[in-house]
């Protein structure tokens, strides 16, 4: 059985890294928080949640790293295949991504659900867009 080795870590900032990796799913933990009853032993403090914020963990832990390229990156060329629009990531707000098109435009939020890589195709395509507006602005 393999043995995992302990790590001298800062509860302080495992409870703001781990606040900020479940604000990127949608997750909040309103208890989580130093527990400083033993302060040696360095705990975090997970606390109480509702049953749908449990499930809303779970879902995301299942989807593991599947969930890293879907919500993306900045600059990460995607497919949001529900409007069939192609687009770099650029941020995120709330529980969508939102896309900008190639060579510029306007942005648009899509679900992280119904995004995916692009194919070395449309990469392509959509650099020759860029390219092409890039020359028609001079």
């Amino acid at each position: 059985m393999p043995t995992t080795e302990l790590r001298d870590v800062d509860p302080h900032a495992a409870v703001e890294s781990l606040r900020a990796a479940l604000a990127e799913v949608g997750i909040v933990f309103p208890s989580l928080g130093v527990d400083f009853a033993n302060p040696d032993l360095k705990l975090v403090e997970l606390g109480r949640v509702r049953a749908d914020v449990a499930e809303r963990l779970a879902e995301a832990l299942r989807r593991g790293g599947r969930d890293q390229w879907q919500r993306g990156k900045s600059g990460t060329l995607v497919i949001d295949t529900k409007t069939d629009k192609i687009g770099y990531v650029m941020g995120h707000a709330g529980p969508y991504v939102q896309l900008r098109p190639p060579g510029g435009g306007r942005e648009w939020d899509a679900d992280p659900d119904v995004i995916r890589q692009t194919t070395d195709t449309e990469v392509l395509r959509a650099r020759v867009t860029e390219m092409n507006r890039a020359e028609r602005l001079g």
